[in-house]
């Protein structure tokens, strides 16, 4: 009986030991494991950098770096067919200007961009006792917003027919904190959806993932420049031009009144702050040099325009002093 009760408290002992290795192992292979994700991830940055290094839009830039009008340049070389079907008028899928959502939609859609699809302009409010709203509260106030109304109004004057969110967005946790930022890019982007049909007007919603169906383009930031396009109608991809973040921003007043402009110069300045903080601190950031810089590529549709968005890219530029950036405009009046 004795040794009945010595095995099984042995064997108890061991199952003990067995288990606080295994545990111990456990917490080793994890740790290596994260090491190797880490490895894997800091080896792609250094491929990728290498690989979208050789696109010919940034070496053109590149070898030029203190000419402004080195983007006139570049996109006038192009054939003039080209450069019009790069500024056609065609169907756009709008949502976020993360660059890793660049794709080909089985429509060929042109994509349409603002940093956390528009959920800058529309954030939650913190309410009276320091708490953020509710959805029913949130979704409740942009319903009665005029400036909601006619953002709206300008995605059906720009031709869009698809609205796309995506999870882990940067620009919404910014705004509406981190947990809020993992859905409300897609609550919204869903919202969107159901407002214009109301309004009449039918368009899809797609959620983009970093895995799976409807996969973004890539895992990591690999942005080499920001586009900040004015006429509503630049499709970048059409020019070859490297992987971006795309601002479509100063497009949305067509429907504004004068005391209410859709996107205001602060409301920009903060979305071109977000997005190049973006690329410095989860993107290539320290490689971007005097010789490689980030490029803020402007697409306007007069003097005046390029002239108001270069002098808003230089006061993001101060915001940012310690990154490398270089600001290009181009003016397409056609």
């Amino acid at each position: 009986m004795n040794e009945k009760i010595e095995l099984v408290s042995d064997l108890k002992a061991d199952d003990s030991i067995n288990r606080q290795f295994d545990k111990n192992n456990r917490g080793k292979l994890i740790d290596a494991r994260s090491k190797f994700a880490e490895k894997r991830r800091i080896n792609k940055f250094e491929t990728t950098w290498l690989e979208t290094s050789k696109n010919k839009i940034i070496q053109s830039l590149d070898s030029d770096l203190d000419n402004t009008d080195q983007l006139q340049i570049i996109i006038n070389s192009f054939p003039q067919e080209q450069i019009a079907e790069a500024f056609a008028l065609s169907a756009k899928s709008f949502g976020c200007s993360d660059g890793r959502t660049s794709y080909e939609g089985e429509d060929n859609l042109v994509k349409l961009g603002m940093a956390g699809g528009g959920i800058m302009l529309f954030a939650r409010e913190v309410k009276a006792d320091g708490r953020l709203e509710t959805n029913v509260e949130w979704l409740s106030r942009l319903h009665e917003s005029t400036k909601f109304k006619n953002f709206l109004k300008t995605l059906i004057d720009l031709n869009v027919k698809e609205i796309y969110g995506h999870d882990e967005c940067g620009a919404a946790e910014k705004v509406n904190g981190k947990e809020m930022g993992k859905t409300d890019p897609l609550i919204f982007s869903e919202y969107m959806v159901l407002s214009l049909e109301e309004m009449g007007y039918y368009i899809t919603a797609k959620h983009l993932n970093l895995e799976g169906e409807n996969q973004m383009r890539n895992d990591i930031h690999d942005e080499r420049m920001l586009v900040l396009d004015g006429t509503g109608r630049f499709n970048p991809e059409k020019l070859g031009f490297p992987s971006h973040f795309m601002v479509n921003s100063p497009s949305f007043n067509a429907f504004a009144g004068e005391n209410e402009p859709i996107v205001s110069d602060k409301d920009l300045l903060n979305e071109l702050e977000t997005l190049c903080g973006v690329a410095k601190g989860h993107g290539f950031g320290a490689k971007f040099s005097e010789k490689e810089p980030f490029y803020i590529a402007i697409t306007a549709k007069n003097q005046n325009q390029l002239d108001h968005l270069l002098k808003l890219a230089e006061d993001v530029k101060k915001r940012i002093p310690d990154m490398n950036i270089k600001i290009n405009g181009y003016i397409y009046n056609n």
